[in-house]
């Protein structure tokens, strides 16, 4: 008893307990750092139809070199045999293909927000200003509380006082002229305005939304008399774009967003561009992005003016470049938008953005949420923060009137959302299916793949991991537009294996190995063709190409591949004007935000929503692998000459555009 009573004492356990304290701690920090085992490589979660059993699968050192070698030496006749063979495939008309998803049509605006973030008040709609002739950009005169808006088709700028009183401040037959020394010279007047932006120095800056449209700084009085003006000229050649947007800041800072799509360049078969053009504080001119199958439309500064924010009317995104690096570091919401025409920053670094369609939204940058202020707006274009008076500006160009939104409760001033926005430099996407998609099997078959070979989805698996590819089979779900579509597209499918191969820098350059299938409703396929084309290669701001000679080239064929801002996986094809031009956008983390834009020869433009489908045996039908690249640098315009088209070395290497001019289909 006295023993027992002598092991219950609690101050021997106390003891015991202080002495065994420190083994516990170096036993719980073993256990906390101890690695975990990893028995192979990590893929992306999928959606799946069905379960699967996994299984651990061994990956060879090397791809087998028969492979490789017989893809790349596939010839045009065999590719089109191929083709032939896919377009013929019974399940490209068959709608009992299981479809991963079926939600709705575009992601749908909500107005849920994280607790941190700020409330979004009501805002109420009025007319500030009616009968305007097809109002589209606008300005605020920080000095007076001016207004400033173009009216594009009446080649016009308009002055509109706080209390929404009008006055024509530039016509056609205005007198503008620039100064040298203390001698005018005459210039031609305005022609299309479309984007308007104003400094604090009372300096008004238009640019004209035509294929070679100038950037014009004209100096306003407060009562808006008209002064010397500045015609900013672009390095380069930048004479096939049709500028659309602008921003400024005191600094001195400026953007510009435009695109080829209207010029002759585009028309006569070369894919449409879009870019967005920076000039810095120093003066110096910048591109940070090009890209094609795009059309760059309104652009703003950041409340802080660290990021330069855009909006894309073809493709929707709404996205922003950090302005602080001279490398791409970019972002974008998740929701695509209809036909977005013009963009600003709130007070809180929000984003407001105007839908041609009549909605305009407000976008929370960090976390992506979205909350739709109005709708039913009809016809809009831009739209615009009043500091002064506490609104958002929004020009009709349907109903000739400027309307304003007005909150109905003070808009809160806080932290700037946009300073936390997620902005990211180019990574890898991998999502590759653990068997090979059937509609892959005869492009696979011409490289000695057959399904015959018991290892063939193991060398499926190592062929995506050492080759880039993008391929999926999908339905494609026409998004309503203003222009109806007589025979929409209903199914794609596709593959490009190494699309970005292409490389007029080195000998024996050779195109990516690319099939494309299009079927309409009513029957009608489009599918990749083989056509004797005329090569030339050069960057349009240097203004010089090169003849590289006649080859034949599958039509459409992929010209290029990267991730996207929002982590799509982007591949763009073009049809050199003998076919439509086709974007697709696949994102392998919610299939149903896939997309595919499509422009026709006639610049009819369509926009998909596009549904993956699933393999009979519960296997996807889509297959992304883009490796990781170095950083993209920005292309420094700087020292282009305008005239001559000479642009040096370093400037010349960091971008390389495409051109080609047809000859007849052999």
């Amino acid at each position: 008893m006295r023993r027992l009573r002598k092991w219950l004492d609690p101050d021997l356990w106390s003891s015991i307990l202080m002495l065994a304290l420190p083994f516990l701690g170096f036993g719980l920090l073993f256990l906390l750092t101890k690695p975990v085992s990893d028995t192979g490589p990590r893929r992306s979660p999928r959606h799946a139809v069905t379960a699967r059993t996994q299984k651990v699968i061994v990956v060879p050192d090397a791809l087998p070199r028969e492979i490789s070698e017989t893809l790349a030496a596939v010839t045009p006749k065999s590719l089109v045999e191929v083709v032939n063979q896919m377009a013929m495939d019974p399940t490209l008309a068959d709608t009992s293909v299981v479809v991963v998803t079926q939600s709705g049509l575009i992601p749908a605006a909500h107005t849920a927000a994280p607790k941190e973030a700020p409330a979004t008040p009501a805002f109420r709609v009025g007319t500030f200003v009616q009968n305007l002739t097809s109002p589209d950009g606008i300005a605020l005169d920080p000095r007076t509380g001016n207004f400033f808006v173009s009216e594009e088709e009446a080649h016009r700028i308009v002055m509109i006082t706080p209390k929404g009183r009008t006055k024509t401040v530039i016509t056609q037959d205005t007198r503008l002229y620039t100064m040298d020394g203390k001698t005018e010279k005459r210039i031609g007047p305005i022609k299309s305005p479309e984007g308007l932006a104003m400094d604090g120095s009372g300096h008004l800056y238009i640019v004209e939304d035509r294929p070679g449209g100038r950037i014009l700084k004209i100096s306003i009085s407060e009562a808006g008399k008209v002064g010397p003006a500045e015609v900013i000229r672009v390095p380069g050649q930048a004479a096939t774009f049709a500028w659309e947007g602008i921003a400024v800041r005191d600094s001195g800072e400026l953007l510009l967003t435009g695109s080829t799509a209207e010029g002759a360049h585009y028309a006569a078969g070369g894919m449409a561009q879009g870019a967005l053009v920076y000039r810095d504080i120093e003066g110096q001119w910048w591109v940070p992005i090009m890209r094609p199958l795009t059309s760059l439309s309104g652009v703003a500064f950041s409340v802080n003016g660290q990021f330069a924010i855009y909006c894309d009317e073809f493709t929707g995104t709404l996205g922003w470049i950090d302005l602080q690096t001279r490398y791409l570091r970019e972002g974008a919401t998740q929701t695509r938008f209809h036909s977005p025409e013009g963009v600003t920053s709130m007070p809180d670094g929000r984003i407001a953005i105007a839908e041609e369609g009549g909605r305009v939204s407000i976008v929370d940058p960090e976390s992506g949420d979205v909350a739709i202020l109005a709708e039913g707006l009809g016809q809009i274009e831009s739209v615009l923060w009043d500091e002064m008076d506490q609104r958002l500006l929004v020009t009709s160009d349907g109903h000739g009137s400027v309307l304003e939104l007005i909150p109905n409760s003070p808009y809160a001033y806080g932290m700037d959302r946009m300073a936390r926005a997620p902005c990211m430099a180019e990574g890898a996407i991998r999502h590759v299916p653990d068997a090979a998609p059937d509609f892959l099997r005869p492009i696979l078959e011409m490289g000695g793949l057959s399904e015959l070979n018991p290892d063939f989805d193991l060398a499926f698996d190592e062929l995506t991991r050492r080759v880039p590819m993008l391929a999926a089979d999908a339905r494609a779900i026409l998004i309503p537009s203003m222009e109806k579509v007589p025979d929409p597209i209903e199914h794609l499918r596709f593959m490009a294996l190494d699309p970005n191969r292409l490389n007029f820098d080195e000998p024996g350059f050779d195109f990516a190995l690319s099939v494309v299938i299009l079927r309409t409703r009513s029957g009608e396929i489009y599918k990749t063709q083989i056509s004797r084309t005329v090569i030339l290669t050069g960057n349009m701001w240097v203004g010089q190409f090169k003849n590289h000679g006649s080859f034949d080239v599958p039509i459409p064929f992929a010209y290029h591949a990267q991730p996207g801002p929002r982590g799509h996986a982007v591949i763009h094809f073009t049809g050199l004007g003998r076919s439509p031009d086709i974007s697709i956008a696949l994102n392998p983390d919610k299939p149903s935000e896939s997309y595919m834009i499509v422009t026709h020869v006639n610049g009819t433009l369509e926009q998909y929503r596009l549904l993956q489908t699933v393999s009979p045996d519960g296997s996807d039908n889509c297959v992304i692998s883009l490796p990781a690249r170095r950083a993209l640098m920005w292309m420094n315009i700087t020292d282009a000459k305008i005239e001559s088209g000479w642009i040096n070395t370093a400037s010349a290497s960091q971008s390389a555009a495409v051109a080609a001019s047809t000859s007849p289909a052999r």
